[in-house]
């Protein structure tokens, strides 16, 4: 009892805190951004010319050389150094030397090519309470389960090669986030996470709660999948109740939930994850953004096509995660649709 008020004491505390940044944000008039491996810098420029409400951006590489185009580039542009920061250096280094300066940055972005989990550790810890951490991975093949080593190796998780891999990858990268945050009292709240193309791309909000860090194994599950048929079982890590005086009460799952054998066809099972168990989206954001493009169409070349990913996105049921293809039953059950 005593554990659980310190931590509601904790909870009170994160929220006057949250509150003072929202002013703090309010008297310095605008966001700080930070653009992990920035390459010619064109994304943070377009960042500061396009948005309104942007303080200062940290446009960071590692070559020197792409540093010296990122300047070139601000000044083509008509834009002040000041504002737009070119900067040389590991990015993990560079968001740890920030936050030992006590500097925390309102957005984050992360866009390598290939994997982002080596800049996920720092930059959990390097975005403000509450700021926006923008996640892109390109290794889909490793996400999709061609590797099934290196992706554990990357990303804590096990994928598996069915229908639904690729909103598998997104959910194996949102686990690998929250699992990330929750080593220093941090989770992740996802406002919209996608696959698009030959990459995903994950937005999610981070925000430090003790108590909210518990919930993290229950928003976690074992994946199996019936080797014969499209059938498939989620299996939570941890199961959440409630005692008599009301406190949430964590243990172990009850399980398996499948047998030895199919129930549907008697085939074996394949066993991946954990993977991310809650919704990917924020249904309320999601709208909110569509209400915004749906007023400005001109300033979006592409408003059609973000319009139709975030309408799909924005109907999507909330707690179901992953999918059966009709198709795909169709031809298990030798039948025509």
């Amino acid at each position: 009892e005593e554990e659980e008020e310190e931590e509601i004491q904790e909870e009170q505390e994160i929220q006057e805190k949250e509150k003072k940044s929202s002013e703090t944000f309010e008297d310095n008039h605008g966001v700080t951004i930070f653009e992990a491996l920035a390459a010619s810098g064109l994304r943070s420029i377009r960042y500061y010319k396009e948005l309104t409400g942007v303080k200062s951006i940290i446009v960071n590489d590692l070559d020197p050389n792409a540093v010296q185009f990122i300047k070139r580039n601000i000044k083509h542009n008509g834009l002040n150094e000041e504002k737009v920061i070119p900067n040389v250096g590991d990015c993990s280094l560079a968001m740890h030397k920030f936050r030992e300066q006590g500097k925390y940055f309102d957005i984050i972005d992360l866009d390598p090519y290939g994997s982002a989990a080596p800049f996920i550790d720092a930059a959990v810890q390097s975005v403000s309470e509450g700021g926006l951490l923008c996640v892109t991975c390109t290794d889909m093949a490793v996400l999709c389960g061609k590797n099934v080593e290196v992706a554990y190796s990357k990303y804590g998780s096990t994928p598996l090669r069915g229908q639904y891999m690729h909103e598998m990858a997104v959910r194996i990268v949102v686990q690998s986030l929250n699992q990330a945050a929750n080593k220093y009292r941090r989770y992740v709240e996802p406002l919209g996470c996608f696959f698009i193309d030959f990459y995903l791309r994950c937005f999610v909000r981070v925000r430090t709660s003790a108590l909210k860090v518990k919930d993290g194994p229950t928003s976690l599950s074992y994946l199996f999948q019936c080797v014969e048929c499209d059938s498939f079982a989620l299996q939570p890590l941890q199961k959440l109740a409630s005692n008599k005086k009301g406190n949430n009460k964590y243990s172990p799952a009850s399980g398996p939930v499948v047998g030895l054998q199919c129930e549907h066809c008697g085939g074996r099972h394949q066993i991946g994850g954990p993977i991310w168990n809650q919704p990917l989206f924020n249904q309320s954001f999601l709208i909110s953004v569509l209400e915004i493009i749906n007023k400005n169409k001109s300033n979006f070349a592409q408003n059609k096509r973000i319009i139709g990913l975030l309408t799909v996105a924005s109907e999507e049921l909330p707690n179901v995660p992953l999918f059966y293809v009709l198709s795909s039953l169709a031809a298990t059950l030798h039948c025509t649709v």
